[in-house]
């Protein structure tokens, strides 16, 4: 048996805390494996919605042949920056925010999310995320752009109010500049 990952870990907190017919939103759709595992709870029921957000076209396009199989009309792919995606989900009720940040995988590895973007867009996430949502950062500091990011977050997730945030921070400790997985969860209100 392999060792757990930090997308392992994700979904299992991912799957305590979406249900079907729930609004998700992935913030960094990349290949849509993260997409297509949010669709497979959510979208199970007709109400549920799933908005997912990239600046590559090559990542949505391999994010809509990835959902092929769910309900369209359940989801929004957008082409443009996650730090917009208070443009297009402000009236929505978010259950999980999901930010899987870096390069595109089997991409070109100079098309990085960038620390200004990301702190944006999670601090928009703030606001979209539905009381007893979730928002969950993977931070990549295996690179130079995913280190500067990870020591922009981790400051940002410090400062929240304990009275309306959990936070939680997940890395492997025996292994260096290995992906960290920070969790912050809205109370319920």
């Amino acid at each position: 048996m392999r060792p757990f990952s930090h997308l392992d870990i994700a979904h299992m907190f991912w799957q305590n805390i979406v249900n079907p017919g729930d609004t998700v939103l992935d913030a960094t759709a990349g290949n849509g494996h993260d997409s297509f595992f949010l669709a497979s709870i959510a979208l199970q029921d007709p109400k549920g919605k799933l908005i997912a957000f990239d600046i590559q076209k090559t990542a949505l396009e391999h994010t809509k042949a990835r959902l092929k199989e769910f309900p369209q009309e359940q989801i929004a792919l957008y082409e443009m920056c996650h730090s917009r995606m208070n443009e297009v989900a402000a009236s929505c009720s978010v259950k999980l925010i999901a930010f899987n940040l870096g390069y595109l995988p089997g991409g070109d590895k100079s098309v990085t999310t960038l620390v200004s973007s990301t702190l944006a867009a999670i601090t928009a996430a703030l606001n979209l995320a539905a009381p007893g949502g979730l928002i969950s950062i993977t931070c990549y500091p295996g690179h130079s752009e995913g280190l500067v990011e990870e020591n922009a977050i981790l400051p940002l997730c410090q400062s929240l109010d304990p009275k309306q945030w959990t936070i939680s921070s997940h890395t492997f400790m025996n292994r260096t500049r290995h992906p960290h997985l920070i969790l912050l969860q809205r109370h319920d209100q």
